[in-house]
């Protein structure tokens, strides 16, 4: 389980396992006025927001819930079809002459970086630690 303390006071975990029955992803987002979750598995791919209200004085505990379609020829590859589609997604930028978001990507790693760094070593990490 990894905890992080965004800048303005934001704050999250992250839990990863890898001893399951069942392949995919799980997400949980908490936010003051709402929940939501996903998953993505080969059973399912659906994204559900719920309102933390529930009295009824706002919205009435409104729920909504989105079924995503499976990219054809994606289901069961590498991180749920998410390889290939960054691959395709770098692949069409590329031939369109687009510039890339790179800093995103350098972001995510930088991040699962300090995490292991907080793992191995038990201790807190600045991201900073990490930049030049």
């Amino acid at each position: 389980m990894l905890a992080l303390d965004f800048e303005g006071g934001a704050g999250g975990t992250l839990t990863v396992h890898g001893h399951s029955a069942r392949e995919g992803r799980t997400v949980r987002v908490d936010g003051t006025r709402a929940t939501l979750r996903a998953t993505f598995t080969a059973e399912r791919q659906e994204i559900t927001v719920e309102d933390h209200d529930v009295s009824g004085f706002r919205h009435g505990g409104y729920e909504e819930r989105v079924s995503l379609r499976e990219v054809p020829g994606m289901a069961g590859r590498g991180h749920g079809g998410g390889d290939d589609g960054l691959t395709l997604a770098f692949v069409d930028a590329v031939r369109a002459g687009l510039p890339l978001p790179l800093h995103e990507e350098v972001e995510s790693h930088v991040l699962a970086f300090a995490a292991e760094r907080a793992r191995r070593e038990g201790r807190v990490v600045h991201l900073r630690e990490f930049r030049p």
